[in-house]
């Protein structure tokens, strides 16, 4: 009976059936490739190469990328996102994200940046919230496909005063997108939306985490910014990110300490204080939780990478 419904609605044509049958294949495709969509925390990070189909995955951070030579066509968070060749498209990683259709040769080039960085930025309200609302923006300029290849140049140097430059452009770019870009929103058909309210106490959680998770924070205190329920809190929570309020609380802090064992030499009881963990024990089996390696050895990895920069190989550029 429910199958006969589907088949009669309105509008409800072959090839809009066919559609629905090409966005499952993909979906099932990628989860045959190896739990695509397992959430990462990544840190600051670039990367470019060639884009492979129906290889979907989700991070905590925004993700800002151009596509060269051809159109490509996206699936975030189960909707079809299309982007032009050279259009900039930013949007918070955190909702699963796949190449739907895609002509070979196309490449991407783009940066990851930690969500509790661009928030400290001050950009204009409407952008931010957007980001949060889970939306897709984008922006046409001639020049942003060229420049996003030189931030990419600069960022994989591995020389701090570079990647500041690099965030003080991104910065400059997306307040000029928050004038000139469109938007493109989350389908509001979907079953697991949110109403306003929901998606204010989010926000209001989101905004919480940024700007206290290196500080001894719970869950409880993330609860109490909500305005709600403990319960109905989680629930919003999940229904925005898949992830649990304490999860995405500890990939914050992981993701701020991969920040310090790349740019500074601090020990790992300090570079754990300062990240908000509540003791190296904590920290270790966090970051190896994440990471999928202990802190030493991702601080001696990053090392083989500047060396391996400077001498011309490369190593932080990543295949998409």
């Amino acid at each position: 009976m429910k199958q006969q419904r589907r088949q009669n609605r309105p509008g409800d044509t072959a090839s809009s059936r066919a559609f629905r049958r090409l966005k499952k294949a993909a979906v099932v495709q990628a989860l045959a490739a190896g739990s695509p969509f397992k959430t990462t925390s990544l840190g600051f990070s670039c990367f470019s190469g060639p884009v492979t189909p129906h290889t979907g995955h989700r991070h905590e951070e925004v993700e800002v990328v151009v596509f060269d030579k051809h159109p490509i066509t996206v699936l975030y968070g189960g909707r079809e996102v299309s982007v032009r060749p050279g259009q900039l498209s930013v949007f918070w990683g955190v909702m699963t994200h796949l190449p739907l259709r895609v002509v070979s040769g196309t490449e991407g080039f783009g940066l990851r940046i930690p969500l509790p960085w661009l928030l400290e930025w001050n950009l204009p309200q409407t952008l931010t919230r957007r980001l949060l609302g889970l939306e897709v923006l984008a922006d046409d300029c001639p020049y942003d496909l060229e420049r996003m290849k030189d931030w990419i140049q600069l960022a994989a140097s591995g020389d701090a005063s570079r990647r500041e430059i690099v965030l003080l452009e991104v910065q400059a770019r997306l307040r000029r997108l928050a004038i000139n870009g469109s938007v493109r929103r989350r389908d509001s058909s979907r079953r697991d939306r949110c109403d306003r309210s929901a998606s204010v106490s989010f926000e209001a959680m989101v905004q919480f985490i940024a700007a206290r998770y290196t500080r001894d924070i719970n869950v409880e205190d993330i609860v109490g910014a909500s305005g709600v329920t403990r319960n109905h809190a989680m629930r919003v929570f999940r229904n925005f990110t898949g992830s649990t309020i304490y999860k995405y609380l500890t990939q914050q802090r992981v993701c701020h300490a991969q920040q310090m064992l790349a740019t500074t030499p601090l020990g790992m009881e300090e570079v754990a204080r300062q990240s908000g963990f509540g003791s190296p024990t904590i920290f270790y089996a966090s970051f190896k939780k994440v990471v999928g390696q202990s802190p030493a050895r991702y601080r001696r990895a990053l090392r083989i990478c500047g060396r391996q920069e400077r001498s011309g190989q490369g190593c932080w550029r990543r295949s998409l």
